[in-house]
């Protein structure tokens, strides 16, 4: 089976291109019977790209996310790559968060049998955004928010995850970009819980581990670890987390 890159670079491609083709702009028809032409050309175009999407994941990508065998080197740069893809390709309006998970999952599971904290880091952060993705997408859908809260729990643990790489030892060992993360996640995670509204213990807790992210900035090790840091900007999100999970579990009472 030939699995080239090519195949990647074409789903995420094909993605994209779905994304344009499901909402034309009005400007490109004359008249509504014209608009109503364009759909209908553009969804059998659709319909053609996802054909070709669904065979790239049954044929080089599904075999080996629902398969029990560990990834191969190259599997796992391909897989890797496939994942580069699709979160940088994020501002085109979350091209397949979905497949995004499988695929983080499978890399993790791969890291962390391999004890390589760096691709831990890695795929620990894509995994939080992804998840972040998802859940503010699943919050419109208000007659099922037991879905965005499956996705909030799977990012929470995550969080917990890369959160253990701020113990000293663990963070000198990490390349700057991990540490990064790191430090990004410590305030990040707080994302996962817009618009949710957790019972008082629960808010403290996110409330305490803010104050967390808050305090890395005062830590001399942490700044002598990675001086480039935006510090000032870290301070500045920190904050605005806080306020932002103050004013919104205001009623249930915070300390």
């Amino acid at each position: 089976m030939d699995h080239s890159t090519h195949s990647i670079d074409s789903y995420v491609k094909n993605i994209a291109e779905i994304r344009i083709l499901s909402s034309p702009k009005l400007s490109e028809a004359a008249d509504a019977d014209g608009y109503r032409h364009l759909l209908r050309d553009n969804f059998i175009k659709i319909g053609n790209l996802a054909k070709i999407n669904r065979d790239i994941l049954d044929e080089q990508v599904y075999p080996y996310l629902l398969g029990d065998e560990a990834l191969s080197p190259d599997m796992v740069e391909l897989m890797g790559r496939f994942s580069d893809e699709l979160v940088n390709h994020f501002d085109l309006e979350n091209l397949d968060p979905g497949i995004l998970l499988m695929l983080i999952e499978k890399l993790l599971d791969d890291a962390i049998a391999n004890r390589d904290d760096e691709a831990i880091v890695k795929w620990l952060d894509n995994e939080i955004m992804a998840c972040y993705t998802m859940v503010n997408s699943l919050n419109r859908i208000i007659i099922r928010p037991d879905l965005a809260n499956a996705y909030r729990i799977r990012g929470r643990k995550a969080v917990d995850m890369i959160l253990k790489y701020i113990d000293k030892d663990r963070f000198r060992q990490l390349s700057d970009e991990s540490k990064e993360r790191v430090l990004i996640n410590s305030r990040y995670f707080s994302a996962l819980y817009e618009h949710s509204d957790g019972t008082k213990e629960e808010n403290d807790q996110l409330y305490e581990q803010l104050l967390m992210a808050l305090d890395l900035s005062d830590d001399a090790f942490y700044r002598d670890q990675l001086p480039e840091y935006d510090w000032d900007y870290h301070i500045i999100r920190t904050l605005e987390y806080i306020s932002m999970l103050l004013e919104n579990n205001n009623h249930r009472k915070m300390s």
